[in-house]
């Protein structure tokens, strides 16, 4: 069987075939919240503030995981973002309710400064919490 590397070709079309399908998804969704946003008359300021939302939460979660790329094996790094990604949403969705005045340009501002910071807790955490490979290998060593 062809491989990539040490990866068989069909687990990579199998990847390529679920990311159409999750962007398919997206792009199903974003159509639907249009749809109900202009069958509801909401406003253009609460549109845009939740798309913003929306944009900038997968933008910016995709770019951790993309860059996150050698802690996909730790399960830390996945319980710690899944931490994270729950404390944003309720902390943005609190302020999105209560903010009246929210663009695309102010949620932009936000993630560049999110972003960096999210990354190195979950460095931080991956330190703290998990068990290093060098370690174990040094213990079976001996």
């Amino acid at each position: 069987m062809n491989t990539r590397g040490d990866q068989p070709v069909i687990y990579t079309l199998i990847g390529y075939v679920l990311l159409a399908m999750f962007a398919l998804l997206i792009l199903a969704i974003f159509a639907g919240a249009t749809n109900l946003a202009i069958s509801h008359n909401v406003s253009r300021d609460s549109y845009a503030k939740w798309l913003g939302f929306i944009i900038f939460t997968i933008a910016g979660f995709g770019v951790i995981i993309k860059a996150s790329n050698d802690l996909w094996h730790n399960r830390i790094f996945w319980i710690v973002l899944g931490g994270l990604f729950l404390i944003h949403t309720l902390v943005f969705s609190i302020v999105l309710w209560h903010v009246e005045h929210w663009g695309l340009a102010s949620s932009l501002v936000i993630y560049l400064i999110e972003v960096p910071v999210l990354a190195q807790l979950l460095l931080w955490a991956r330190r703290r919490f998990s068990k290093s490979r060098r370690s174990a290998s040094l213990k079976a060593r001996t």
